[in-house]
C-alpha cells in the first residue's frame, strides 16, 4: 500500500505500506512499515518498521525498528535504532542504539552517544557511561578481572577469575548488576549481586556462587579506582 498523504485508521498489508506524511493509527505489514512523516500509534511488521520522524506509540517487528525520535516502546527480534532522543524503552534481541538515551533499553548489547536513562545488557556503552576494568582479589580466587558497563544507575559486570595456586585449581566466570551511590566526585559507594560458575578441575560440575557485595571506592587519581568492602557470598556446588 502506497499513501500520499497521511493515514488516519488502520492500514494493512501483505508486503509493504509506504505513507508519504503522516500515521496516526495502525499499520500492519508483512514485511514493511515505511512512514515519512510522524507516527502515533502502532507499526507491525514481519521484518522493519521505520518511522522518519518523530515516533509515539509502539514497534514491533521481526528484524529491525528505526525511528528520528521515540516516546514508545520499539520491540525487535534484532536491532531498534533511534537516532534523536529516546523517551520510551527499547527491547531488542542483539543491538539497541539511541542517539540520546532517556529511557530504558533491554538487550545483549545497548549503545548510546549519551545516557541519563537505565541499559540492562551484557554490554552497555555511553560517551558518558562507564567503561571500566576491575582487577581484584577475594576469598575463592585471587586474580579477577571485571569488565563494567552502563552508568551510576546501573552497571553491568563480565566477569573472569583464576587462582594462580599450586594447591587449589580454580576458574569462574560470571555476571552482576550493580549501582553506584555519589558522595562527591572522589568518594563513592557501590552495591553489587552477581552470579558465577566455579570450574574445579572437571568440567561434569560446576559449583555456582553468588555474592551480594558494597565497596567504598577512592579515586586518588584521573583513571585510577581503588576499592575495598565486605561481601555475603552463597556456594551452590553442583557435585554429588
Amino acid at each position: 500500500n502506497a499513501v500520499g498523504g497521511s493515514v488516519k485508521g488502520i492500514q494493512l498489508a501483505g508486503a509493504y505500506n509506504d505513507v508519504k506524511n503522516e500515521v496516526g493509527g495502525f499499520q500492519i505489514a508483512g514485511l514493511l512499515n515505511d512512514t515519512k512523516g510522524k507516527v502515533s500509534g502502532a507499526q507491525v511488521a514481519g521484518v522493519a518498521n521505520i518511522a522518519r520522524k518523530s515516533f509515539k506509540g509502539v514497534q514491533i517487528a521481526g528484524l529491525l525498528n528505526s525511528s528520528r525520535e521515540s516516546s514508545g516502546l520499539q520491540l525487535a527480534g534484532v536491532t531498534n535504532s533511534t537516532f534523536g532522543v529516546l523517551n520510551g524503552a527499547q527491547v531488542g534481541g542483539i543491538l539497541n542504539y539511541a542517539k540520546k538515551m532517556k529511557g530504558f533499553q533491554f538487550g545483549l548489547v545497548n549503545l548510546a552517544d549519551s545516557s541519563s536513562g537505565v541499559s540492562l545488557g551484557l554490554v552497555n556503552l555511553s560517551s558518558n557511561g562507564f567503561r571500566q576494568i576491575s582487577i581484584y582479589s577475594n576469598e575463592v580466587t585471587n586474580t579477577n578481572i571485571a569488565l563494567k558497563t552502563g552508568n551510576s544507575k546501573l552497571y553491568s559486570l563480565l566477569i573472569a577469575g583464576n587462582n594462580f595456586s599450586d594447591t587449589a585449581r580454580v576458574l569462574t566466570f560470571g555476571f552482576g548488576l550493580g549501582h553506584e551511590f555519589l558522595l562527591n566526585k572522589r568518594l563513592s559507594i557501590t552495591t553489587e549481586v552477581t552470579g558465577q560458575s566455579i570450574y574445579l578441575g572437571n568440567w561434569s560440575y560446576f559449583n555456582n556462587l553468588y555474592r551480594f557485595q558494597t565497596q567504598f571506592q577512592v579515586v586518588p587519581a584521573e583513571r585510577l579506582i581503588v576499592f575495598a568492602g565486605p561481601s555475603y557470598t552463597y556456594h551452590r556446588p553442583d557435585a554429588p
